[in-house]
């Protein structure tokens, strides 16, 4: 239960961080970020985007692993998998789309 608790809480933290990113154009929250180098339109568009999906990911498998606790290993690997897919995705379109155009 307190695993369930942690992970939807967590989880609105992320969607409020994407918000504040995406909407708000707070691209200071965003590691690695340089105005010089970055364009931070679209930076804030594709780290905002990954970051509320991540959240919702997160509170979709705290739930799950709330309600079927027999497959606890089976949800976390599924978990960390899709986890580590989505800030591998975040980094290359960051590196890739999110860059000052010439």
């Amino acid at each position: 239960m307190a695993g369930l608790i942690i992970g939807v809480l967590v989880g609105l933290l992320g969607i409020i961080l994407s918000i504040c990113v995406k909407k708000y154009k707070m691209t200071s929250l965003i590691a690695g970020f340089d105005p010089k180098k970055h364009d931070g339109e679209k930076m804030g568009k594709i780290v905002g985007d990954n970051v509320f999906l991540l959240s919702l990911l997160l509170i979709f498998f705290s739930i799950i692993r709330a309600v079927a606790v027999e497959y606890a290993d089976i949800i976390d690997a599924a978990q960390s998998i899709s986890t580590i897919s989505l800030i591998v995705k975040m980094i290359y379109c960051a590196n890739k789309y999110g860059l000052k155009e010439n």
